[in-house]
């Protein structure tokens, strides 16, 4: 479905160009991977990287409209005009694409080169599409494997203040975590519960681990939550001991 003003309708004002570059749009059913994109950012909202995808997939976007318009023979230097003319007069929405002034400037570019036999814009278009599918896959795995470590202690323990601590001779290895020494460490969020060979902790219980190095798994809030109801609601830490 392509909208068009009513004043416009009315006046008989539509540019055929611009219409074939939306005719684009709706046969390469660009919709389909913005809505995808929302989908992913509701998941995902709070990885940075998906919004850096979301431009990028909106800007190949129109790189391909702007080739499907070209190669049905209209001219480089009339159809770059009509976008200048045009740019400002669209009103974007979330699910539509968009004219901004730096997309706008890179689309002129890659017009100009667009006969060139070696042109950029093609790289571009080759490229786009599989970087989003790269991010995006590396996004998902990121969020959906636990953090993994060992460490070694005398003594791990549960407080009363629902802190898990490791406590006596310390060999720490994980995530930023890598260091040899004696006292005491908290390096997880108040309130994660405490697995230890399959058995929750109770509180200010402590567990003799004898100095012997343990496997490690760090689950998110969403993964705890999966796996332990409520009880995981701010994330869990599993102790495997090498008894």
């Amino acid at each position: 479905m392509i909208f068009i003003s009513e004043e416009s309708y009315e006046n008989q004002n539509i540019d055929k160009d611009l219409i074939l570059h939306e005719l684009a749009h709706k046969t390469q059913a660009h919709s389909l991977d913005i809505l995808f994109l929302e989908l992913v950012t509701i998941f995902h909202w709070f990885n940075p990287l998906i919004y850096l995808f979301k431009r990028l997939v909106q800007a190949n976007h129109e790189y391909l409209a702007d080739e499907f318009v070209l190669r049905s023979g209209v001219s480089v230097s009339d159809y770059s005009d009509k976008i200048i003319n045009h740019t400002f007069k669209v009103k974007r929405t979330a699910l539509v694409s968009g004219f901004s002034k730096m997309l706008v400037k890179r689309r002129l570019k890659l017009l100009a080169k667009f006969k060139q036999k070696k042109s950029p814009f093609f790289r571009l278009l080759a490229f786009a599409p599989i970087s989003s599918l790269l991010f995006i896959t590396t996004a998902f795995s990121i969020s959906s494997e636990p953090l993994r470590g060992t460490f070694s202690a005398n003594v791990i323990r549960w407080s009363a203040e629902k802190e898990i601590r490791m406590e006596g001779n310390l060999k720490v290895q994980f995530g930023r975590n890598d260091f040899t020494g004696e006292g005491s460490f908290s390096g997880f969020d108040k309130g994660t519960l405490l697995i230890v060979d399959g058995k929750r902790v109770a509180l200010d219980e402590s567990i003799n681990i004898s100095e012997q190095q343990c496997n490690l798994l760090i689950l998110s809030k969403v993964q705890a939550k999966s796996k332990y109801k409520t009880d995981g609601n701010l994330g869990a830490v599993e102790v495997y001991t090498s008894r």
